[in-house]
């Protein structure tokens, strides 16, 4: 395993694109805590990537172009990480801690959330009134009661991360 490792470190440290750095460091991460072949790592990376939220879409091309980038990186694209890793995941891909702050914080959340809802990857704790009504039940919540789901999640987001 130890050439295997070698082989990829080599690949990644001579690559000049930083998805293939990053890709590679991925991969021995993987190997080392896991103890599993090259083959292995590789399939849970799929696995993965699969379920990360990236800014693949106009709104996300977008959010990129407006908060501009942070030692060379694009800010959304960290904040989008910051919300779906680990701080000390975070740190060993990018060798810097990043915590968005502002509206990049709200924005990049509520992307991550909507796309994750969008996507099914997340139960939400509302039901809608449509299916409500088609049940026979009549439910009216006031704002309060709203405002304090509302704030209960995001706080929930806060301690995530």
């Amino acid at each position: 395993m130890l050439k295997e490792i070698a082989r990829i470190a080599l690949h990644g440290m001579n690559s000049n694109d930083e998805e293939v750095m990053k890709a590679c460091l991925e991969k021995i991460w993987i190997m080392s805590i896991e103890n599993v072949s090259e083959s292995e790592a590789s399939k849970k990376m799929n696995e993965n990537q699969k379920d990360k939220i990236k800014a693949d879409d106009d709104r996300g091309s977008y959010l990129i172009k407006k908060y501009g980038t942070y030692k060379g990186h694009s800010k959304f694209k960290l904040a989008l990480d910051f919300f779906q890793m680990s701080n000390d995941r975070f740190f060993e891909i990018y060798k810097f801690n990043f915590v968005p702050r502002g509206e990049l914080y709200k924005v990049a959340r509520s992307y991550v959330t909507g796309r994750q809802l969008s996507k099914g990857l997340i139960a939400g704790t509302s039901i809608s009134a449509n299916m409500l009504s088609q049940s026979g039940m009549e439910i009216n919540i006031s704002s309060g009661i709203a405002n304090q789901i509302c704030n209960s999640s995001t706080n929930s987001f806060k301690l995530g991360g």
